[in-house]
């Protein structure tokens, strides 16, 4: 797997980073990308661990986009999966799609 992801916000969105530019988040303790439980309308959520004092933490990115929910959901998908060389894999969405806004939160300890 990759180690960091890099994407691109057009901003404008209603979320905490609502500016437009591209961003990083790291990859390492990705456990799942949800596009229907959680996230709602045109919401997507991107769940990882986060360990903090050898507790381990359960933290999410939240992202707003225009588009399509399940287009938005696989171009992630595709770049955490990517395989070829390098150290990182950029969110290539399709055309229509645009990433308006993003924030990142800690959901506790579990």
């Amino acid at each position: 797997m990759k180690e960091y992801l890099t994407f691109n916000s057009i901003g404008g969105g209603s979320l905490e980073v609502a500016t437009a530019g591209e961003y990083v988040i790291q990859l390492e303790s990705i456990i799942a990308v949800d596009g229907g439980g959680y996230s709602t309308g045109t919401k997507l959520a991107i769940w990882s661990t986060t360990p903090a004092d050898s507790v381990t933490a359960c933290s999410y990115y939240e992202f707003e986009f225009s588009g399509s929910k399940s287009a938005v959901q696989e171009a992630f998908l595709k770049a955490i999966e990517a395989k070829p060389g390098g150290r990182g894999a950029h969110v290539l969405l399709p055309l229509g799609t645009s990433i308006t806004s993003w924030s990142f939160a800690n959901e506790g300890v579990y």
